[in-house]
């Protein structure tokens, strides 16, 4: 089936954007561009820069097999179909979907700021009150994500937007699953078949466990959205751990270690070792260990964290311009409430792995 965008002969027909200037990062099967739609654009989309992400085709006609094309309208569908539904300060939002011959262009709104990745490179880690205010706003999108029934299940440094004021905005909702469609809603447990993805250093070890023995599985295991859900809540920890410290929180010894190895080292926890963490209170570091616990139904959701950390109530906006907002914590680290929280298991020796595809 035809995916159902508007057909151009070129993206210039609706965006200007120069490839070589306009260029804003790649991944692994898509561009990212920032462009500005034209005036006489005749679906009255704003003349305010968006980002175009281009997505070669897979079609038949240039010799692709045929389920390979259907995978690659499914995904794009499934994207664009996420996109729509996000309406959320923290979230990119739908603006258009169009085609050409050899590509799709999804387009969004264009998240002010540069990739958490590279402010880290600039600034090594952030101070405890600025890493928690992000965090707060990265909990808050991703809270807004799990209650509609969507698992982002690529959250990490790159797809995350921070500007120089610490305003955070979640990007990438490729690899979402939602739990809106048909599919789930006719399964008994409303569960879905999963196939493991994400980025390999914010993977939980559920889906570690899965990918250990991927060769021998037959078919996708189905799983339900509260467990990839807690899939999800992993990386933030691991986002949290990178703010703190500019460190990931799991380093293997050997440049080509296995998953296994890897499991190993998230079931005896974070280290906090980096000299950063000498100035993080003993809640933070808390709060870390729960959303890296090995056992995913240990770890905190994103609503429970919100409403159970006092902390969090602390943020006050400083407008520094209009349309930029500064989020901090008013003063020092307040002391947090964990007792409302899941007890973390990350020191059990005995601790048992789902295998949860993600």
């Amino acid at each position: 089936m035809p995916l159902p965008f508007t057909h151009l002969r070129s993206i210039g027909e609706r965006y200007f954007m120069d490839p070589m200037e306009d260029f804003i990062g790649d991944g692994q099967s898509s561009t990212v561009y920032r462009a500005t739609p034209l005036k006489t654009n005749p679906d009255g989309i704003s003349s305010t820069e968006v980002a175009v992400k281009a997505l070669k085709k897979r079609c038949a006609v240039l010799g692709d097999e045929e389920h390979d094309v259907q995978q690659f309208e499914e995904d794009v569908m499934r994207e664009v179909d996420t996109l729509q539904q996000l309406h959320h300060g923290h979230c990119i939002h739908f603006v258009d979907a169009v085609q050409t011959d050899s590509h799709v262009y999804i387009v969004t709104s264009l998240a002010p700021g540069s990739e958490l990745y590279y402010m880290l490179q600039r600034r090594g880690f952030y101070p405890e009150n600025e890493a928690l205010g992000l965090v707060r706003q990265l909990l808050l999108s991703v809270q807004y994500l799990h209650e509609k029934g969507i698992v982002h299940r690529d959250i990490k440094a790159e797809n995350l937007i921070v500007t120089d004021t610490n305003f955070l905005t979640l990007i990438d909702y490729g690899l979402c699953k939602s739990w809106g469609d048909t599919e789930a809603q006719q399964q008994p447990d409303g569960s879905l078949p999963s196939t493991p993805c994400g980025s390999y250093k914010y993977t939980p070890p559920e889906t570690l466990s899965y990918v250990a023995s991927f060769a021998n599985q037959k078919s996708k295991p189905n799983r339900t959205l509260s467990e990839l859900c807690k899939g999800d809540m992993f990386a933030v920890g691991v986002v949290l751990h990178l703010l703190l410290s500019g460190t990931f929180p799991f380093e293997s010894t050997t440049k080509t270690g296995s998953a296994h190895q890897y499991i190993k080292l998230i079931r005896e926890g974070p280290k906090f070792d980096h000299r950063s963490f000498s100035a993080v209170s003993d809640a933070s570091k808390e709060l870390v260990r729960k959303l890296l616990s090995p056992d995913h139904t240990q770890r905190p959701s994103a609503e429970e964290i919100l409403k159970a950390l006092p902390l969090y109530g602390g943020l006050s906006r400083q407008i520094s311009s209009p349309s930029v907002a500064r989020c901090m914590l008013d003063a020092a680290v307040p002391s947090m409430s964990l007792a409302a929280l899941p007890v973390s298991s990350s020191s059990s020796p005995t601790t048992q792995f789902v295998e949860v595809a993600s």
